[in-house]
């Protein structure tokens, strides 16, 4: 499977989590964008009946594996989601949208000649903020726009990957790779203004993911900071804290795992992650743990031989919605094992791990991957 170059280094490691070596890391997707092959992972579906007339052929060897009951009342809001879509060649486009978790409905935000990736609502739900990778241009850059995806306004640019809202809305803090480049900065958390304005760097270190904490305290990251080492080839990673200044950088997670794309529940108190369990396939074989907010209690909720990843907590706390594979089929799993990466759909599930319910089911050629709900 082939990978434009833009796409690649800015999903260079989606499915999965933190820093890399752009192209060591390819493989790990363990980062950042660049770190995991997120756009390998985080392709556009290209609209298509050809999708829809596969995807229906794909539902009569789909094999059960999640509850199609409800878990609950209906789940109300919207999730916003990064799809990617493959094209025969193998080449990966991505662009958000959104999803009505009660009737399954998907709307496009942002149907461009550009790779958008990793979209977050704001605190009020008004606006929605995601990194682009404009077609020919180096880097991601920060789009800014309503919450149906009208009137972008860049606001920062560089090697941009994941982002989040501060809670009152007034910033994004975001993650940087170094793209090598003379005039590059620093790889790094960074936190700019979200109408614009100069940026300002929070911490060192190769970060994939960054979610800030309700009370606007502190911001959590999955990753590694500048210049520590590792018992672990080549670079495990693990979750830590930092205030917005930069101050009290404190580690939460420290094992020889891989954990990714953590982000806090609503009111604080809990941090939902992936983790993989091996540098091997550092991307694919994940499950999804919670914990609490000072790293004690850690409970897994999935296992599942593939990959589940990206888990973003509902607006009431009540639900956590994730990426999976685990209702394709074995020769579709095989081949996602080994790197194709596609039939990734969204589900649903309780915070202890009960209640499985699949949302929208994998598609031929197609990735969905969630970063934000709204209410």
């Amino acid at each position: 499977m082939t990978m434009d170059p833009d796409i690649r280094d800015a999903l260079a490691t989606a499915a999965s989590t933190m820093p890399l070596d752009v192209e060591r890391r390819l493989d790990e997707l363990h980062r950042g964008l660049p770190r995991r092959d997120r756009i390998r992972r985080i392709a556009v579906i290209a609209v298509a009946a050809v999708v829809a007339v596969a995807a229906l052929v794909l539902v009569s060897q789909i094999r059960p594996s999640a509850d199609d009951t409800a878990i609950g009342s209906t789940p109300s809001g919207r999730i916003a989601l990064t799809r990617v879509a493959f094209d025969h060649a193998g080449n990966g486009t991505a662009d958000v949208v959104a999803l009505d978790p009660g009737s399954g409905a998907i709307t496009p935000l942002s149907e461009r000649p550009a790779d958008d990736f990793f979209p977050g609502w704001s605190p009020d739900g008004a606006r929605l903020a995601f990194t682009t990778g404009n077609p020919g241009a180096d880097g991601l850059a920060i789009h800014i726009t309503n919450a149906d995806g009208s009137d972008p306004v860049t606001i920062d640019t560089g090697k941009i990957e994941f982002l989040s809202w501060s809670p009152d809305g007034g910033q994004l803090a975001y993650v940087h790779s170094d793209s090598g480049a003379a005039n590059d900065a620093p790889s790094g958390l960074y936190v700019v203004d979200a109408d614009g304005g100069a940026s300002r760097r929070v911490v060192g270190g190769s970060w994939e993911s960054v979610s800030w904490s309700p009370d606007g305290g502190l911001l959590l990251l999955a990753g590694s900071p500048a210049n520590i080492e590792h018992a672990c080839p080549p670079d495990c990673t693990d979750l830590y804290t930092v205030r917005p200044d930069g101050s009290d950088l404190t580690q939460l997670t420290d094992d020889d795992t891989y954990e990714h794309y953590a982000s806090w529940s609503p009111d604080g108190t809990r941090i939902a992650f992936a983790r993989s369990r091996g540098y091997d396939n550092v991307d694919y074989g994940s499950d999804i743990y919670v914990m609490d907010a000072d790293g004690g209690g850690v409970t897994r909720l999935t296992d599942w031989s593939g990959f589940d990843s990206f888990p973003v907590w509902s607006p009431d706390g009540t639900l956590l919605a994730f990426a999976s594979d685990r209702d394709v089929t074995e020769a579709q799993q095989t081949a996602n094992a080994d790197g194709a990466f596609e039939n990734i759909g969204i589900y649903l599930m309780e915070p202890d791990g009960t209640g499985v319910r699949r949302l929208i089911a994998g598609q031929p050629n197609v990735t969905f991957l969630p970063s934000s709900w709204t209410p």
